[in-house]
């Protein structure tokens, strides 16, 4: 099933079958049905029909089904995160539109060829299928066959870029999407976006002065499982969870779902939306209408750092900013915290995305393509919309250089198996943490810098160095040019002499900002291991031709996959989307014997999983059962178990144990040996290095 579109007629999109129907995926259903009664194609946009059927467009098919086929091998090698993949497919709609300024096709015939030849390849990728699955391979399934039932109510906080948002006003391109999802649905994404994508960049973008809605444009988040259970109609996020815990006896009323428009600073969800309101009122229901048990709070990806933001914020007082819920209100109200894949101190690349508007996946897309991705989607446009995202600002590395520059997690990986390399994995017995070379190899600096550029302006092409400290202080000082003070560069402070923990700009920060007094919760971190990660950066000065181009770009000539860079991107150990840094070390040492950021002793449990790719034919975009993937470990049987066993309460001793199988406690080690950040947290200063004159 795939959807097709008669262009010349407005509102005649309509889904076709296939010999595979039964087994497409519930959201694509959903969405395919959302939008054969919703919007219509710019007319303005796509203005010709369909009549020339020549050799031209037998070369085009033929070059669309090559691009496509390249866009699902390198997603199904983990080569690209699904953002990437994005970008990938919009690249092929450029392809195409350079076709038909040579060929005089019209863009109907493009878009009519994407939609076919898509269709070919999706049938060949059929995702997670109801009908086909044997219920006795579900941990939840099996969990119940042993006795474990439904015990405390479980409350749901999902990540970045994984809830609808639906659009309820807009400008008059887009108002044909009224109330649909133009983040969340791959019909509608497909359409607004290939139509008008500078009309769908405006409203995904928020605005750049205040971090809330522009004028007459407002975006809100899709409600309910279903906004969250699936991504772009086919990509299952929690819908393995709600299955399994469907299996032990939950449903609607003993679980909910608190999706929430992830653009948002977090102070602003609340402002704007009273989420965090609504969070606590939901909290507070739940417990009373299951008569008092206290509820697991779950979430996923930067739904945790949320969690956090919401334990502070709830515990304060009401003329100090918070929710007046009283100090107290956390321990008798939660039971246990389960952290699943939390960024708790925040990913590199949100640096990057703020500085250049590049990552990892954008910098590997090269020659050809990568001009095409600039063209459809460029730095400049990516940059422009992500920088009034308040969340990236909140996902900035926390902890400065005393845990980033001297963690020494930035890994070789000596392996010359090609396949290893060609997935991303990481085997962890081959890890060399280039701490650990410094003993012999004098060459490689103490500190670890976070961007390394290349200054052409010197004849030795001398490279300067950024720390983090240096980087945030570099993304602040461009921040405070912007006058209002609501603006997310003004709300999230990062230097703390750690005596200011109670101003809400430090609330985002868990190195800064102690975990509430709640000595009867329990918090376990689940995350993967084994698969490289974005870590570090090369980059380079452009060739800014006026003050709105950006001064800096990712060198992807540097280029050395021997000592494990490619494409001017250092890696370290994580789960593809956060380093292990980031994900481990408040959990298996921050929060531990801490007086000052853990008060009340919560006992914390982490547990990770290492990553075990495997093919599934009814699943074969996904890793497999036991991914470590950051999406895919809300499919990991291993973590479903854990998560099962917490919530019902079942063999729960089991899960109340480490499970350490990565380097995380050397790294802890290392940077509890060569800074203080455990007893007075003061972060080392370095001077901005000035590159741009």
């Amino acid at each position: 099933m795939f959807l097709t579109c008669n262009f010349q007629i407005p509102k005649m999109c309509k889904p076709t079958t296939s010999h595979d129907d039964e087994r497409v995926s519930p959201g694509y259903k959903r969405d395919i049905a959302n939008s054969s009664t919703g919007s219509s194609v710019n007319g303005n946009a796509i203005s010709s029909s369909i009549n020339k059927k020549n050799s031209t467009s037998t070369i085009i098919q033929l070059k669309l089904s090559t691009s496509i086929s390249v866009v699902f091998k390198l997603l199904l090698t983990r080569r690209l995160t699904i953002f990437g993949t994005l970008l990938i497919l919009l690249t092929i709609y450029s392809i195409h539109i350079l076709l038909v300024e040579r060929s005089g096709m019209t863009e109907v015939d493009i878009l009519e060829s994407i939609m076919e030849r898509s269709k070919v390849a999706y049938n060949k990728s059929m995702l997670y299928s109801r009908q086909n699955r044997n219920p006795s391979t579900r941990p939840g399934y099996t969990l119940r066959q042993k006795g474990a039932t439904a015990s405390h109510p479980v409350v749901m906080v999902p990540g970045f870029i994984t809830s609808g948002l639906e659009l309820w006003e807009g400008e008059e391109c887009a108002r044909g999407y009224y109330r649909q999802k133009l983040w969340g649905s791959l019909p509608v994404f497909v359409q607004s976006f290939f139509t008008d994508n500078e009309c769908w960049r405006r409203h995904l973008s928020l605005d750049p002065n205040t971090g809330m809605d522009p004028p007459k444009i407002r975006l809100r988040s899709a409600q309910g499982f279903e906004a969250t259970d699936y991504v772009m109609s086919t990509f299952w996020v929690w819908e393995k969870v709600i299955e399994n815990l469907s299996d032990v006896g939950y449903d609607s009323s003993n679980m909910i779902m608190m999706p929430y428009d992830w653009r948002l600073s977090f102070a602003a969800l609340e402002k704007r939306d009273g989420y965090l309101t609504k969070l606590r009122f939901s909290i507070e229901a739940m417990v009373k209408s299951s008569g008092g048990k206290k509820v697991v709070l779950t979430s996923h990806s930067m739904g945790s750092q949320l969690l956090l933001y919401f334990f502070k914020w709830v515990t304060t007082e009401e003329k100090l900013g918070g929710g007046g819920g009283g100090k107290d209100w956390v321990e008798n109200h939660v039971h246990s915290f389960v952290n699943i894949a939390g960024p708790i101190l925040g990913v590199p690349k949100a640096v990057t995305a703020l500085l250049s508007g590049e990552m990892k996946d954008t910098a590997a897309i090269m020659g050809t393509m990568g001009a095409m991705v600039e063209r459809v989607f460029g730095r400049n446009n990516r940059q422009e919309m992500w920088k009034t995202w308040g969340s990236v600002w909140a996902m900035l590395p926390k902890g400065g250089d005393q845990i980033w520059s001297y963690a020494g997690d930035i890994v070789k990986q000596p392996s010359t198996e090609e396949d290893s390399i060609d997935r991303g994995s990481i085997d962890i017995a081959a890890l060399v943490p280039v701490s650990e070379e410094k003993e012999t190899c004098s060459a490689i600096s103490e500190d670890e810098p976070l961007l390394t550029f290349d200054d052409t302006n010197l004849m030795t092409h001398q490279r300067n160095m950024w720390s983090v400290d240096d980087s945030l202080k570099y993304l602040q000082h461009w921040g405070e040019e912007l006058k209002n003070s609501e603006h997310a560069a003004k709300v999230h402070k990062f230097q703390s002499n750690g005596k200011n923990g109670e101003s809400m700009e430090y609330w985002h920060d868990p190195t800064v900002t102690p975990l509430p007094d709640a000595p009867s919760m329990t918090i376990y971190c689940l995350y993967g291991v084994g698969i490289e990660t974005e870590r570090a950066y090369y980059y380079k000065k452009s060739n800014a031709s006026s003050e709105e181009d950006l001064p800096f770009l990712m060198d992807s000539t540097v280029h050395d996959p021997t000592n494990n860079i490619r494409f001017g991107t250092k890696f370290s150990d994580g789960d593809v989307s956060v380093p292990l840094v980031s994900l481990g070390y408040m959990c298996v040492d921050g929060w531990k014997d801490n007086k000052r950021l853990n008060p009340s002793a919560v006992r914390v449990f982490t547990r990770e999983f290492l990553h075990q790719e495997e093919f599934r034919v009814n699943d074969p975009m996904r890793g497999g059962p036991h991914s470590a993937d950051h999406v895919d470990i809300l499919g990991n049987v291993d973590t479903t178990l854990d998560l099962l066993k917490i919530v019902t309460d079942f063999d729960v001793s089991t899960v109340k144990v480490d499970s350490i199988v990565s380097n995380i406690k050397r790294i802890a080690t290392r940077i509890n040996s060569q800074t203080d950040f455990k007893t007075t947290q003061k972060r080392k200063v370095t001077k901005l290095l000035r590159i741009v004159r």
